[in-house]
């Protein structure tokens, strides 16, 4: 580099320098401010990575915010590479222009009919246990219908230990009865053996 270009950036880091000790209170070094400013360039450069960010809107602090209009790039750079970005009114960049002017008429006319896409619904297995009365039913129909049956078995249930319960307390009740009567007819026996032996 030039010597005048190398003297005015150190004029200009020792102006940030000042600027930063001023704001913050913090001594720090040329050296240190660079570091710095390089840790928040990857940091931010990190988190507007389109290939590492997929499609996703991507969220900034607000110094990050700042500090990538320095850089002079978009607040949401997932854009720059939607084909279609312009006509949906975001902001255009050079990077998109460029991917605009190589896509080719072919795809553009694909992108302009008016097809109607079909939609296939994939077909249900059908499983062994299922009847041709479930094999049509939603799933939430199907889960109706089990919470229904299961009401209906637990009806029955409670009908059948009802019936238990009663038969239980009929035959405790002849049970009983027979005893009074065997207890009778010992007692009379007793009786008439008593007689007798007198």
């Amino acid at each position: 580099m030039l010597p005048q270009v190398v003297e005015q950036k150190e004029k200009g880091w020792i102006a940030i320098k000042k600027e930063y000790i001023q704001h913050t209170g913090k001594e720090i070094t040329v050296g240190q401010l660079k570091k710095l400013l390089n840790n928040m360039k990857s940091s931010v450069k990190k988190k507007t990575d389109i290939l590492a960010t997929g499609n996703k809107k991507i969220k900034l602090l607000e110094w990050e915010k700042v500090f990538l209009r320095l850089m002079k790039s978009d607040e949401n750079p997932v854009f720059v590479k939607v084909p279609g970005d312009v006509d949906i009114g975001a902001q255009s960049s050079t990077a998109n222009k460029n991917l605009v002017q190589n896509i080719s008429p072919i795809s553009v006319d694909i992108a302009d009919a008016t097809t109607k896409v079909i939609q296939h619904t994939p077909k249900k297995r059908k499983l062994q246990s299922e009847t041709e009365e479930t094999a049509h039913l939603s799933t939430s129909e199907l889960q109706r219908l089990v919470l229904l049956e299961q009401l209906r078995l637990t009806r029955l249930q409670i009908t059948r230990e009802e019936l238990l319960i009663k038969r239980l307390q009929e035959s405790d009740a002849r049970s009983i009865q027979q005893n009074r009567i065997t207890s009778e007819y010992d007692t009379d026996g007793v009786l008439q053996v008593y007689l007798v032996l007198k």
